[in-house]
């Protein structure tokens, strides 16, 4: 199996971003359709995020959508936390996906958009992440 691939953001995108984490039953196409129709993106798929579990010797793809927005001046990022029932970021169980924006927003437009989110087709709940809540795992949202 080739080389794990690695997407970043602009590097200064790091430490200035916005972490939602998304619960839904839905599959990654259905959930990024969704946030494109409540948040007016155009997250499209790119090359996964690849993973190797050492433990089962086996290696996993999570879905990576992406969208730079170059009106607003901002950069969208959905990766997913699952693949078979193995977590990209394991303490993160609650969310089944990742939207990352950078730069971060005023707190009353993340409000907006958080509240967005909620009423999303086939979206069960979405809430804000902090940096230190993901820990080392943030590198592999980038």
């Amino acid at each position: 199996m080739g080389k794990p691939r690695r997407h970043r953001l602009k590097p200064q995108a790091q430490g200035n971003c916005l972490i939602f984490g998304i619960a839904s039953a839905e599959n990654d196409y259905r959930v990024a359709w969704s946030l494109n129709k409540s948040l007016g993106l155009e997250l499209g798929p790119v090359a996964p995020l690849e993973a190797t579990d050492e433990r089962a010797d086996m290696a996993f793809s999570f879905s990576v959508f992406e969208f730079e927005d170059e009106s607003r001046g901002g950069q969208w990022r959905l990766v997913s936390n699952r693949c078979e029932g193995l977590r990209l970021v394991p303490r993160q169980r609650d969310a089944d996906y990742f939207l990352v924006c950078a730069p971060a927003p005023s707190d009353e437009v993340q409000a907006a958009w958080l509240r967005k989110l909620r009423e999303g087709e086939g979206l069960q709940t979405a809430f804000v992440l902090q940096e230190a809540e993901l820990g080392k795992s943030l590198d592999l949202l980038f």
